[in-house]
């Protein structure tokens, strides 16, 4: 008799424990569930912010796309745009009109309502005579110089000399560059800037940017001028 009473006593206890264990591990499931639910509901009438791109950081160097050109050509007008119109949170185009005596400049003022502005030109410049300065009224991250002929160094001689950003590229007037391309061209060299900020008083650096063909290609321009 004593050994059923006690068998029955655990019997009893174990029941009781596990009766416990169900009851909690069902009240934890349908708090889960409970949670879920509002989290669900919570989430559909969230209003999310744009997505943070780190490339979109004030603290990335300034770029300039320096872009002698000598003669026109029929994509000139395109071929700028694409890079005005650049994702790059701090660059500047800069078209040097290298002596040319077609309708470039005629279009170039024309096409991004130029204006010419006062520049402290110095006496002695590593450039041929630079006759006016214009800045674009639409979009202010347009420059154009117009100097005499002296050749592709010597028209970048001048684009450096009007710019104050720390970087600069040398873009062919025929070359198309996407929104993200000054992004891709930092990423790629993205040792070469570190070693660039760490050393901006002691190394100068040259990057050569690779480029494709646009051949077979449909480009499409938004936000034309």
């Amino acid at each position: 008799m004593i050994h059923q009473d006690v068998a029955r006593l655990l019997l009893s206890t174990a029941l009781v424990i596990l009766g416990y264990h169900l009851l909690f591990t069902g009240a934890s499931i349908l708090a889960v569930f409970a949670d879920l639910f509002k989290l669900r509901a919570v989430l559909r009438n969230k209003t999310w912010g744009p997505l943070f791109h780190p490339l979109d950081s004030p603290f990335y160097p300034g770029i300039a796309l320096v872009v002698p050109v000598h003669a026109y050509t029929p994509d000139l007008i395109e071929n700028i745009q694409s890079l005005l119109d650049s994702n790059y949170p701090d660059s500047e185009v800069i078209v040097v009109n290298d002596g040319a005596t077609d309708e470039t400049l005629s279009k170039l003022l024309d096409v991004f309502d130029l204006e010419a502005i006062e520049a402290d030109i110095p006496l002695e410049m590593p450039c041929e005579q630079i006759h006016a300065v214009y800045r674009s009224r639409d979009r202010l991250s347009l420059s154009v110089i117009d100097k005499a002929a002296g050749g592709q160094s010597d028209a970048l001689n001048a684009g450096l000399w009007l710019t104050s950003k720390p970087l600069f590229g040398a873009i062919g007037v025929d070359a198309i560059i996407d929104g993200n391309g000054c992004f891709r061209w930092s990423s790629r060299s993205s040792s070469i800037l570190r070693r660039w900020s760490q050393q901006v008083q002691q190394t100068v650096s040259a990057m050569a940017f690779p480029s494709r063909m646009s051949n077979s290609h449909t480009i499409v321009f938004h936000d034309g001028c």
